[in-house]
């Protein structure tokens, strides 16, 4: 019993150090004047952001490299849980809009390397 306690913590232990986590560059993306960010997903190589506003409304990507910010689409319902593509070249969304009381969504792909 002692030896299989004994086991069980150490698997514990060697578990924690290894959620160390190391911070390499600090950005502040500023929006616009009257703007906010919120919801922001990295891409998978880590060189932009997409962030949307607070109602999910519209949907921009930041650019580390330039520090360029490019307005992806002002539809509402875009900012709800967008993903970019493997390599990072592309970010799909799914506006949304509400004819006679139904909410309509689709899946729409906007090209960030052009």
């Amino acid at each position: 019993m002692r030896v299989n306690l004994t086991i069980i913590l150490l698997a514990c232990i060697a578990s924690l150090s290894g959620q160390n986590v190391k911070v390499t560059k600090h950005y502040e993306i500023t929006p616009s004047v009257g703007q906010s960010a919120f919801y922001p997903i990295l891409s998978p190589d880590g060189n932009r952001i997409v962030y949307t506003s607070e109602n999910f409304s519209g949907l921009k990507s930041y650019d580390f490299a330039s520090g360029k910010t490019q307005i992806i689409t002002t539809a509402e319902g875009a900012g709800f849980d967008p993903i970019f593509s493997t390599d990072g070249s592309t970010v799909y969304y799914r506006p949304q809009s509400i004819i006679n009381g139904r909410v309509h969504r689709s899946l729409k792909e906007y090209n960030l390397i052009e």
